[in-house]
């Protein structure tokens, strides 16, 4: 289990969250978390093997960035045909209802935002953030994003 995301905003600034949707427990990810593992482990062999070599450890580097690479692409979500949607609140007294913008749903990948003209009426304080995700499926599920939201330097 993660801990809940924190972040600072100041009030008064445009504000935009990008987020990409990831499963890092389906079963191509974790098949391909096996693999990065053990390129990692055979790097970190090459890096103290005696007599050294170098050339073996940038061949070893090469595997592990090409097994990165595989986790990270596995790990996406297709959010294709999914519903999602955001608001804020304070207390359970909603603050905000934010406008997402899917960037790439084969990516994963998603905006949040509001203007400033919205964000200068933010009180300072620490907001919970949360983000509903309905599937092509119907079935649902949310995430929820702290957002300390600060007093800015021109905005008060």
């Amino acid at each position: 289990m993660t801990d809940t995301p924190r972040f600072s905003f100041k009030r008064g600034d445009s504000f935009r969250l990008d987020l990409t949707v990831t499963d890092p427990s389906n079963a191509t990810a974790l098949a391909a978390a096996v693999t990065l593992a053990a390129a990692q482990a055979a790097l970190v062999v090459t890096q103290a093997a005696i007599p050294y070599v170098a050339q073996d450890e940038i061949d070893a580097q090469v595997v592990v960035d090409a097994a990165q690479v595989a986790y990270d692409a596995a790990i996406v979500v297709d959010i294709t045909g999914w519903t999602i949607t955001s608001k804020m609140a304070w207390c359970g007294k909603l603050i905000q209802s934010f406008e997402i913008t899917i960037t790439d749903a084969l990516l994963g990948t998603l905006n949040i935002q509001a203007t400033e003209f919205e964000t200068i009426l933010w009180n300072t304080r620490e907001h919970e953030l949360d983000v509903l995700f309905v599937r092509a499926d119907g079935s649902t599920s949310c995430e929820t994003i702290y957002v300390d939201v600060e007093r800015g330097a021109t905005n008060g």
